[in-house]
């Protein structure tokens, strides 16, 4: 059946027929080197890549254009103090009005020059000395990695102490909340605070130790894997928009829990190429046209038959507390009760693969069961044309629509991974609008597994 006699595309109309999106911007850049402020010739691009699976904050990247001299003498020799404030104003669909209903945004950035040579030095410009004969020669790409202010001071900022009688969940919470000030950052860019799901561990420790040195980002890693664990579905946090968000990366079931979802409906490719109005609010739920390709290869029968479907291991807690019954001068241990065994998805043919854990012997079993639940699911990756960022969030419950045949099907999963690529939509000198794209990278539950 086409798309356009389901209910699919009276969505897909509603979106077109929602109302002027602010996903078309005019960015500018300045870069302080030094006493040097520098304005380039051209953004290239910008590049905001928020790897929710892998990283705790955002890679950004920028490329821009600037003349030979400016660069051999006023940004080269500041490699070491370079700083970028990166503008965007919103601007109206079809003219270049700028919208008063969305404020411009404005940062200011710890820049990284990715090194490509320093003409100078390398005598690649014969002669010529002076930056205004330099700048005559030739137009250069440089490219910088922006690192956020607060985030700076952040990654270096050691911890530790002793925890007493208190669930990991509130440990995290604590020392992300209290060792995440910056004092040398504006209060409008200090991090306001830890949102985190609900920990599926909810007992409390006589103690939570963190060793003194344990630098801040790694906290809620070490609290997962070395005190009890916090998530039965994996761990995820970030920091993204001044807030650490901390979530269980795996969860596909949280979409009905009252939180901000995500639903993608996911058109034909080539159907709506370009297409301006790429989503709508419903409340609390974000509304997506994927129009672009989209990519789901389920490797989740491959990983469980090579790593297994299930999983098992010693209790540390029961080999010590109640190992084996004493009667009659006889000790007889019981293995359900110092044994976990557990299996995810059942093979059809009942020949199921329940290996032993790397750790044997343990007292964490939320870390055995995220291992599991990770190999219970596959990524897809679908392509939001003209998006906003700004609506999205790590670990955003998701749901996926698509068409099979005649039915409409979902797929429920977390978002664990969103790619903007902001470029100018137009070749030119005096070309300033730029549109963005994102590749948004989502875990879901197998077809094989669908309800």
């Amino acid at each position: 059946m086409d798309i356009e006699n389901t209910s699919l595309w009276r969505e897909v109309e509603s979106i077109v027929q929602s109302g002027e999106k602010p996903v078309h911007q005019v960015w500018s850049v300045t870069i302080f080197a030094g006493e040097n402020e520098i304005t380039p010739f051209k953004i290239v691009s910008i590049d905001i890549n928020r790897d929710y699976l892998n990283n705790y904050t955002d890679y950004n990247l920028i490329d821009v254009r600037i003349p030979l001299g400016t660069y051999a003498k006023k940004l080269y020799p500041y490699l070491n103090e370079l700083e970028i404030e990166l503008k965007r104003l919103s601007i109206a669909e079809t003219s270049d009005t700028v919208n008063l209903n969305v404020s411009t945004q404005v940062e200011r950035y710890t820049a990284i020059m990715i090194d490509t040579g320093n003409p100078i030095v390398e005598s690649a410009i014969g002669n010529v000395s002076s930056e205004e004969e330099l700048n005559r020669i030739d137009i250069v790409t440089a490219k910088f990695q922006l690192l956020n202010k607060a985030l700076e001071q952040i990654r270096v900022t050691p911890v530790g102490g002793i925890y007493r009688d208190m669930t990991g969940e509130d440990v995290v919470k604590a020392v992300l909340t209290k060792s995440s000030k910056t004092p040398n950052v504006d209060t409008s860019r200090q991090v306001k605070g830890v949102q985190m799901v609900k920990a599926s561990n909810q007992k409390k420790r006589s103690s939570i130790i963190l060793p003194h040195n344990l630098e801040l980002v790694d906290v809620p890693h070490h609290i997962h894997y070395n005190c009890g664990g916090l998530y039965s579905s994996g761990l995820g946090y970030y920091l993204q928009d001044d807030l650490w968000h901390v979530f269980p990366i795996y969860d596909n079931t949280r979409f009905n829990d009252g939180e901000p979802t995500l639903t993608i409906i996911n058109v034909p490719p080539k159907r709506l190429p370009g297409i301006e109005r790429t989503y709508r609010k419903d409340g609390d739920n974000l509304v997506v046209l994927a129009t672009g390709d989209s990519r789901f290869r389920d490797i989740s029968n491959v990983v469980q038959l090579n790593n297994g479907n299930g999983i098992r291991f010693a209790d540390a807690t029961s080999l010590v507390d109640s190992f084996a019954n004493v009667s009659g001068n006889k000790a007889q241990a019981a293995r359900a009760k110092t044994n976990t065994e557990i299996v995810g998805n059942k093979r059809p043919n009942n020949i199921n693969f329940v290996p032993t854990a790397m750790r044997s012997i343990n007292a964490n079993p939320y870390v055995e069961y995220s291992a599991l639940t990770a190999r219970q699911g596959s990524g897809m990756n679908l392509v939001w044309e003209n998006a906003d960022h700004t609506l999205l969030y790590p670990g955003m419950p998701t749901r996926i629509m698509y068409l099979d045949g005649e039915e409409i099907k979902e797929l429920y999963g977390v978002l664990q991974g969103a790619h903007l690529y902001a470029s100018m939509r137009e070749i030119g000198v005096t070309s300033n609008r730029f549109v963005s794209h994102m590749t948004l990278s989502v875990f879901v539950k197998p077809l094989t597994n669908e309800a």
